[in-house]
């Protein structure tokens, strides 16, 4: 696959929010008089740092979409590609989106808020990959 626009959008919308992530944490993590633990600050930048990695992997790898990273359908044609590109590259956003609610729910302490946001992410995720699988699919037929 080629670069496009859209592509150069949604990297650009990832780049955003992982870098908001990072701010939030780092600034946490810097804060002085904070309730957080040694063991809770390092678990929340492992937590943090997987999921950037994870986000950069998948926007890695929607440029290959036949190497069945996300789908369990075989890619027949160019169409195909298309969307399974797409769908890797919302699902970048939406694990990006959960991890700055994530860092966002820890640095407040208010988890009853921000657990909804988290759990919507989460839902999102699954919602996304069932419409795209059913898309990708329909477009081999």
């Amino acid at each position: 696959m080629e670069r496009t626009t859209e592509a150069t959008l949604f990297e650009a919308v990832c780049a955003m929010l992982v870098v908001l992530t990072w701010i939030i944490v780092g600034a946490l993590c810097l804060k002085s008089g904070t309730e957080l633990t040694s063991a809770t600050r390092n678990n929340l930048i492992i937590k943090e740092l997987t999921c950037t990695v994870l986000v950069a992997l998948m926007l890695y790898y929607a440029y290959y979409p036949t190497r069945r990273v996300a789908t369990h359908l075989m890619i027949k044609n160019f169409r195909q590609m298309q969307i399974a590109s797409r769908m890797i590259r919302i699902l970048a956003v939406v694990i990006a989106l959960g991890e700055l609610f994530y860092a966002i729910m820890t640095a407040t302490g208010d988890v009853k808020t921000y657990f909804g946001f988290v759990l919507a992410c989460i839902v999102a995720l699954f919602v996304t990959l069932v419409v795209f699988n059913f898309l990708i699919y329909k477009a081999g037929k």
